[in-house]
């Protein structure tokens, strides 16, 4: 964080979420990257995955795990099958830049 610079952290689990949140002091932009399992299934291997399996059983612990945090808040989600990286990035940076602190 020193220089002005923005620290992205990915996390797919909400407990490290609040963790990381609640022990660094930061102004911290939630966003929610999603797309549906069978996009994940057809990404990995075009990616050259060989743990395929393993990554749709995340897939599915942690919809589990969202749903088990519905009062989750997020500044964004975004839908990645329906978003171009770019128009993410942008859209990202537009609430980095905009976002007051949480109270």
């Amino acid at each position: 964080m020193e220089g002005g610079r923005t620290p992205v952290v990915h996390l797919g689990q909400m407990a490290g979420m609040e963790q990381v949140t609640a022990l660094y002091p930061a102004r911290w932009v939630r966003v929610l990257l999603w797309c549906s399992k069978e996009t994940t299934a057809r990404r990995s291997p075009q990616r050259g995955d060989t743990d395929t399996v393993v990554r749709l059983a995340a897939w599915d612990a942690t919809q589990a795990d969202l749903a088990a945090h519905r009062r989750a808040q997020w500044e964004l989600r975004v839908e990645t099958d329906a978003t171009a990286p770019h128009e993410t990035a942008q859209r990202i940076d537009g609430i980095v830049r905009t976002t007051p602190p949480r109270s």
